[in-house]
């Protein structure tokens, strides 16, 4: 079943009966910086017919377990409050968006992934292209990070020295040699230098 399906399966359970039988818990996992998420329906053997065909479970099992990334699974509720129609649109904040968006990808949710995608080219700016470009070489965003790194090379004389600095040497590269890089020399020495600066070592 696709997780879509699944969302709206849960959407029309929570007009059905109560929320209160489903439980997460989250263990933190130390050695991985990451959690382990794990899902029980205790009331399963309650569920009608169609749910049980539509369930996240296995047939002969009232839980499963996912591996999230820490800043993930700090999220995960944002999620859950999507999927139970507590808001038709995301809880999201600039600093968690792209972790969301990689929780819609893991599962598949495409609605909550198109309205994330939104979010995120409404906030695409010169001012934030640098936290973007590391949030998606984080998550394996790989659309997203070319996406940013041509809008970085669009508009590379809007984006101050200081962000340019905090750019990752990878991506200053692949922004140079970006078809469509765009910069003024002197300009360009200002934020080069800005970078070497910043990253002596480089």
């Amino acid at each position: 079943v696709e997780s879509e399906t699944i969302v709206q399966a849960i959407r029309q359970r929570h007009t059905e009966s109560s929320l209160s039988e489903f439980a997460i818990g989250l263990i933190k996992n130390v050695a991985q910086k990451g959690c382990t998420t794990q899902f029980d329906e205790p009331n399963k053997s309650n569920n009608d017919g169609d749910m049980n065909e539509n369930s996240l479970f296995p047939e002969d099992e009232n839980s499963c377990t996912i591996e999230l990334e820490a800043s993930a699974a700090k999220i995960f509720p944002a999620m859950l409050d999507y999927m139970y129609f507590i808001t038709d649109e995301p809880n999201v904040t600039t600093d968690l968006v792209v972790a969301m968006r990689h929780l819609a990808t893991i599962f598949c949710i495409k609605s909550f992934f198109a309205s994330l995608t939104d979010f995120i080219r409404k906030e695409l700016t010169p001012q934030t292209f640098s936290f973007y470009l590391t949030e998606a070489a984080y998550y394996n965003g790989d659309k997203l990070y070319q996406t940013v790194v041509t809008l970085c090379a669009q508009k590379f004389e809007e984006i101050v020295p200081e962000k340019v600095a905090a750019l990752s040497p990878l991506a200053l590269e692949q922004i140079i040699s970006n078809d469509d890089f765009s910069c003024e020399s002197d300009l360009m020495s200002l934020r080069i230098a800005a970078f070497f600066q910043q990253n002596p070592c480089t």
